[in-house]
């Protein structure tokens, strides 16, 4: 039974004693309470008379956990046989409750229900009598919070004016004190009329009032982060319209907060809401810092109305400044404008991002891992496209959280570690699902998206993949699949020709593996295949690649096509290349353990046309490309005009690009070619080599000559330099006899470059027949795609002519070093050690 109706029943009693007898209290009054059910009322004093009656110290319950200082009737002896009175005083109510658990416990008033929730207070039949007038004065409900005592005074009138009822309530002070939280005060203010009989209308019942809130250093919530704010609240009830509105300022550590808060509900004639005609609410936000974030400024204006089935409105949210902390991923300095269109039904709560809007912009977002900070990006801008789909919906019945959250990331510097690379994303979308208390399913959609290596001269353009997501974050029951429309080179000229990524990733707690296919346009047999895992913890992987054996072939697939910083640079390429092997990562530096298979290679570079040229070459560098310690190849010829065959190079690729050649070899007019160590890169222009002869036949020499005739023995040392630039020329070159031999010339025609020569030359003609020389040196000069200066020095006797008397005499003749090629190339054999080295290669 509620205090109440406790009282009602007692003034009901108050007149009934009066009534029968004013002179038989003692034992009548415990008897009409027994009959009325209230049999835990104890009071100090009560007196009754012809005009009024007084009850002094009247206490409720076993822990007199409900008091009243003063009960006071007034009446007429007439009025309280109409069952009337003309005043009823409470003067000094106090009611003790303690709050927790949701429930709110007034002893045995109100008790929890099984479900734990509070009992519905029904409302009471209406009591059998008429107050003309009802005063509540200096009463008071205390409760007992768990962040302290709760104390409200309270006070009120209620008179009958006519055929209305005139009410005024006042709370002049309900007041919060949490040890060492601060206070928190509340005074409430409520007058107003409603018709004195039946249920009212809406439209019949007016009031009017206001909310006034002090908090002076209050944090309920235990954070270190107390709270200052006043807020002043005008209610008003009139017409079947009940409006509120009123400012709101709060401040402390976290900063501030000002705005103003107004809405109209519209009842219907129950006093039930039905529709909300305006409600608008703005508030400014300067300062703020939180645990988890901060912001310098901020504006957030929501507009909402229409019936409550349907709400619709729009949320304007303005943020200069905010930083976000999310667990290792820092967010600074974002700022976004944006208005959102809302809608609340009785099934959904929706939110549209159907204008354009401005971009939002971000400063820096930071990955740390402690306090190092392992990924930073630079400024940056998101555009947020409109779309009339909701990007977020909430389901109230089974609370469902739906979020398709599109974007447009705009280029972003991103560093890595030491490494910094560039990143955009035109089509970015997450979708999750879930509810409130954690996510079921989503996925991140990407989709035109780029990213630069500057370190690595790299480019990956159209990237595109579609990442699940599962409660614990990535989904690690599907592998991701992922394209790059083009993989291409950053620089100028390029150094390989673009091609497609097509991969799928899996990713476990610890690992990512991959596995993809590299494909390039201009000739998609050509398939570079990877299969490879990375380690989180350790930051480290590796990764198997095996490109599939290319063949080039004139009129077809040429290394231009492969590679366009070849073009113009390496011509009528024939034979084939493949690669195979592993490359490895970790703490942001590459490494590499790769073959490259060349068999049977040739091509044109500049002026120089090299053929058969084979090896497996091992690399163990990838960014930039090197080998490992000196690598063998050999080459069947190298034609620059001075034929040279059957070589065997032993080279290195260096870090800073060059090519370092250590030793080359070569075979010529049967005897060895040696050149001095020296290093170029994909230039070769003016390239000088110093080409050292030892142990040449004469008689292979002397080709070089238009005496087709001319025939000699003996064996040749000396030296050759060869430039190589535009053409290829020996400028100087000179070859010297190692010791005695002969030269014989005896042609059945004489050239006829000797036939206008006179006597000299007819001379020379007889000694040549059969010349036994004691020196002899070549010398050579010009360009070796062409005619040549080759000068004939000679000195000795023809024993048959003269009696061997000794002559000397120099020949100056235009000749050709290609007349050696064919004839050496023809029998060319692969060199055993590299020929044992191209069995080996995993094909």
């Amino acid at each position: 039974m509620t205090l109440l109706r406790r009282i009602g029943l007692f003034a009901v009693a108050v007149i009934v004693l009066i009534v029968l007898s004013i002179w038989s209290l003692p034992w009548t009054i415990p008897l009409v309470l027994a009959i009325a059910g209230v049999d835990d009322v104890t009071f100090d004093d009560l007196a009754v008379g012809f005009r009024s009656a007084r009850l002094d110290g009247l206490a409720i319950g076993d822990r007199q956990q409900q008091r009243v200082a003063t009960i006071e009737a007034r009446y007429s002896l007439g009025g309280l046989l109409s069952g009337r009175l003309q005043q009823f005083r409470i003067d000094g109510l106090e009611v003790d409750a303690v709050y927790g658990d949701g429930v709110l416990d007034f002893g045995e008033e109100i008790a929890a229900a099984e479900d734990g929730q509070p009992d519905e207070i029904a409302f009471e039949p209406t009591l059998p009598i008429m107050i003309d007038e009802l005063l509540i004065e200096n009463s008071r409900i205390g409760v007992e919070t768990s962040f302290g005592m709760l104390d409200v005074p309270f006070e009120g009138r209620a008179s009958v004016v006519d055929d209305r009822v005139e009410f005024d309530l006042g709370m002049s002070s309900a007041e919060l004190t949490a040890e060492d939280q601060g206070t928190l005060c509340i005074g409430f203010e409520l007058s107003g009329s409603l018709p004195i009989t039946g249920e009212p209308r809406a439209d019949q019942v007016t009031a009017r009032g206001r909310i006034d809130m002090q908090a002076a250093d209050v944090d309920l919530i235990r954070r270190g982060q107390p709270v200052s704010a006043t807020s002043v609240i005008d209610l008003n009830l009139v017409d079947g319209r009940f409006s509120l509105a009123g400012p709101l300022e709060a401040s402390g550590r976290f900063g501030s907060v000002t705005g103003n808060l107004a809405a109209t509900v519209e009842l219907d004639d129950q006093l039930k809401p039905v529709a909300i005609a305006s409600g608008d609410a703005a508030f400014d936000l300067n300062g703020i810092h939180l645990e988890d974030g901060a912001l310098d400024r901020g504006r957030i204006a929501l507009e909402i109305g229409g019936p409550l089935e349907g709400l619709r409105g729009s949320l304007d949210i303005d943020l200069d400044g905010l930083t976000a902390s999310l667990g290792r991923i820092e967010v600074l300095g974002i700022k976004m404008q944006r208005v959102f269109d809302i809608a609340l039904t009785d099934q959904a709560f929706e939110v549209i991002a159907g204008a354009e809007g401005k971009k939002t912009s971000i400063d820096q977002v930071r990955i740390t891992d402690g306090d190092e900070i392992l990924l930073e990006s630079g400024w940056f801008t998101l555009q947020w496209p409109g779309r009339e789909e909701p990007w977020l919906r909430f389901d109230l019945d089974d609370r469902n959280v739906m979020l398709d959250w599109p974007l447009e990331i705009d280029p972003v510097r991103l560093d890595l570690v030491d490494r910094r690379f560039w990143a955009r994303i035109e089509d970015l979308a997450l979708t999750l699902d879930g509810s409130p208390e954690g996510l079921e399913s989503g996925a991140i959609r990407i989709r035109r998206g780029r990213i630069d290596l500057p370190s690595a001269n790299l480019a990956l353009v159209g990237i595109e993949s579609d990442i699940p997501l599962s409660g614990s974050g990535l989904s690690t029951d599907r592998r991701i699949p992922l394209a790059v429309r083009l993989v291409r080179p950053l620089d100028q000229p390029r150094l390989f020709t673009p091609f497609r990524l097509d991969a799928r990733i899996g990713a476990e707690p610890s690992t990512v593996d991959i596995e993809g296919r590299l494909t390039t346009k201009s000739d998609p047999a050509a398939v570079l295949a990877i299969e490879g895992q990375h380690d989180i913890e350790t930051g480290q992987g590796t990764a198997d690649i095996d490109l599939a054996p290319i063949a080039f072939a004139a009129g077809s697939l040429q290394p231009a096509n492969l590679s366009p910083i070849l073009d113009g640079v390496i011509d009528e390429a024939e034979g084939g290349l493949a690669l195979n092997g592993r490359i490895g990562w970790r703490d942001g530096e590459l490494s590499s353990d790769l073959a490259l298979l060349i068999d049977e290679l040739g091509f044109s570079i500049g002026p120089a046309r090299l053929s058969r040229i084979n090896s497996v070459i091992r690399f163990d560098g990838i960014s930039p490309l090197t080998t490992e310690g000196d690598q063998l190849l050999s080459v069947g010829l190298l034609d620059v005009g001075l034929p040279l065959t059957d070589g065997l190079v032993s080279m290195r690729l260096r870090p800073d690009g060059q090519l370092a050649v250590d030793r080359l070899t070569w075979r010529l007019a049967d005897g060895e070619i040696r050149a001095a160590p020296f290093t170029f890169g994909s230039d070769v222009q003016d390239l000088t080599l110093m080409l050292t002869a030892e142990q040449l036949d004469l008689n292979e020499l002397l080709r070089l000559t238009p005496l087709d005739e001319l025939t000699g023995e003996g064996r040749i040392d000396g030296t050759l330099p060869l430039t190589i630039g535009e053409a290829a020329a020996i400028d100087g070159g000179e070859l010297v006899a190692t010791g005695e031999g002969v030269l014989r010339y005896k042609p059945s025609t004489v050239p006829g470059v000797l036939q206008a020569g006179g006597e000299s030359v007819r001379l020379m003609l007889q000694a040549l027949e059969n010349f036994q020389y004691d020196a002899l040196k070549i010398t050579i000069d010009g360009r070796t795609d062409g005619a040549n200066a080759v000068g004939l020095h000679l000195k000795g006797s023809n024993p048959e002519l003269y009696d061997g008397h000794p002559v000397e005499f120099n020949l100056n003749l235009e000749g050709s070093l290609a007349s050696l090629v064919q004839a050496n190339i023809d029998n060319y054999q692969i060199p055993d050690r590299i020929r044992e080295r191209l069995q080996g290669f995993e094909r």
